[in-house]
């Protein structure tokens, strides 16, 4: 199954990009993904945070395992079938700098992606 994705920077009006990924990939090969095509930091902590539609944190993963699973761990599939399939996105834990990632749709054949 592919899914696609809006990830936008907060407070920055117009700016987005769609990402169309097949639910097999990573946490961690989505980060490496963004972190090329947006040239973040490669020497950064970085951390997916699940939220509910209130923005509510619901999970969290890391390298580390912080009680949900290892980012090379989880997979996108994985997170969209527990309905956590928005994210603040700290591709920079330390000066926290992120990026919300939000789920559009399940889509057909992909474009462009990974």
């Amino acid at each position: 199954m592919i899914l696609r994705y809006k990830v936008s920077l907060p407070g920055i009006k117009g700016f987005f990009r769609i990402y169309e990924v097949k639910d097999s990939t990573s946490l961690y090969f989505f980060h490496k993904q963004m972190r090329a095509d947006m040239n973040f930091p490669q020497d950064q902590t970085i951390l997916f945070k699940a939220v509910d539609p209130a923005g509510k944190p619901i999970a969290r993963y890391s390298v580390i395992d912080l009680g949900a699973g290892t980012i090379d761990d989880v997979t996108l599939g994985d997170c969209h079938k527990a309905e956590q399939d928005s994210f603040v996105y700290f591709y920079d834990t330390t000066n926290v700098k992120s990026v919300l990632v939000d789920f559009l749709e399940e889509a057909g054949k992909p474009r462009v992606g990974i």
